[in-house]
């Protein structure tokens, strides 16, 4: 599943200084400003970049990234469709949970490349397979290099499976030219059905001075000095993890626009608030039966348990009595099997979210009760005194 957007600011926003509105984040995408520096993700800029290199000189190839979400893949593809375009070339941003759009993706995208051209596109057959090579050659007959990112791809379902092969004969065409970019949940390489020579990329948790570095740069990049207190103790509270990032750095931000000492009890009460808002509409988007499985699946400290225990906690007989229902959530990049027989939740900090807020259950705890599981208003642990602020005084 694809990060959302923050929603708008909580109900109370600090007050701006002169009584302005403080200027457009770059921790909120939302606000159409420069996104956060992507500090910790040299390994996957530099596969990136080699992968738009190779498409510049004419060579197709493909390329993956996966994490839990939260853990910045799309803001990864964001920055490469900046790279692509910036180049002059084309890229065409495809969903694995929803490929019916692929043709017609493809479709638009030869008639784009070969606008103003002498060249008029191919006839195709019905597949995916024969729209992705003709789109291919298109580029190549055009000149420009051309990039199709599928994003949540977390299971290699048959048009995966077409897209890929039609990949892999690219390499043997001379008169085509495509990069492939795939990210979800789950590592891709090495899977039957995806690109032979795709190699994935994890993305984890930030360390500390990585997190620093994207508050920090993102703030300054922008005329913006934020609060080294106030800093430190978002590098610590965040974990690293990119969604949490951002929102302590949206929190940073108007704390740094902010007249007088920084509060910082509020400014974690915005950042908990900001990052309860991300969790809350995943959680809303989910059914009563996947919300009762995902309860039962998620723990404060992350990692996996067993799918018999999964199953037995949400209240189903078996394993297999609960299967369709996992394999759904597995698709949908909610849950993720890291090994045969485990079942852990694939949201970032999501865990530790869910643990620390109220949720009640009804009292029949079987599968087939109704809003098993209902969110309560997010009430999370105070570690920060209510009246403590920070003894740096921003510059004017």
């Amino acid at each position: 599943m694809s990060v959302l957007p923050f929603p708008s600011a909580p109900d109370d926003p600090f007050t701006a200084r002169l009584g302005t509105a403080p200027p457009p984040s770059p921790f909120r995408a939302a606000d159409g400003a420069t996104p956060p520096v992507l500090a910790g993700r040299t390994t996957q800029l530099l596969a990136a970049a080699d992968l738009l290199a190779g498409l510049v000189d004419g060579r197709s190839a493909a390329v993956g990234f996966h994490g839990s979400a939260g853990m910045g893949k799309t803001a990864l593809l964001d920055h490469l469709d900046t790279q692509v375009t910036a180049r002059g070339g084309l890229v065409v941003r495809l969903t694995g949970t929803d490929l019916d759009a692929a043709l017609g993706e493809l479709a638009n995208a030869r008639d784009q490349l070969l606008a103003g051209t002498d060249s008029q596109p191919e006839p195709t057959g019905p597949g995916l397979a024969s729209a992705y090579q003709a789109t291919a050659r298109a580029a190549s007959a055009a000149g420009r290099p051309l990039m199709v990112m599928i994003d949540d791809c977390n299971a290699v379902t048959d048009e995966v499976a077409e897209l890929a092969a039609a990949h892999d004969l690219t390499g043997t065409d001379p008169d085509a030219t495509i990069g492939l970019v795939v990210s979800g949940v789950h590592r891709h390489a090495g899977m039957a059905g995806v690109p032979s020579g795709l190699v994935s990329h994890p993305l984890g948790v930030l360390q500390p001075a990585e997190t620093r570095q994207a508050l920090v740069a993102a703030a300054d990049g922008n005329g913006v000095e934020l609060d080294p207190e106030a800093v430190s103790v978002a590098v610590n509270r965040s974990g690293g993890i990119p969604v949490a990032v951002q929102a302590w750095g949206e929190a940073l931000w108007q704390a740094a626009h902010t007249d007088g000492p920084v509060d910082l009890a509020r400014v974690e009460r915005t950042a908990e608030a900001r990052l309860g808002q991300y969790y809350t509409r995943i959680w809303s988007s989910l059914t009563d039966y996947d919300r009762a499985y995902v309860a039962a699946v998620a723990n404060e400290f992350g990692g996996a348990i067993s799918a018999g225990n999964a199953a037995e906690r949400a209240g189903y007989e078996s394993v297999k009595a609960v299967s369709p229902l996992r394999a759904k959530l597995i698709d949908h990049g909610i849950v993720a099997s890291p090994q045969r027989g485990t079942i852990e939740v694939a949201i970032a900090g999501f865990g530790r979210w869910y643990s620390r807020t109220r949720h009640t259950s009804t009292a029949d705890s079987g599968p087939s009760a109704q809003a098993r599981t209902r969110l309560e208003a997010p009430t999370p642990a105070r570690t920060i005194a209510a009246d403590q602020t920070s003894t740096y005084q921003p510059r004017r």
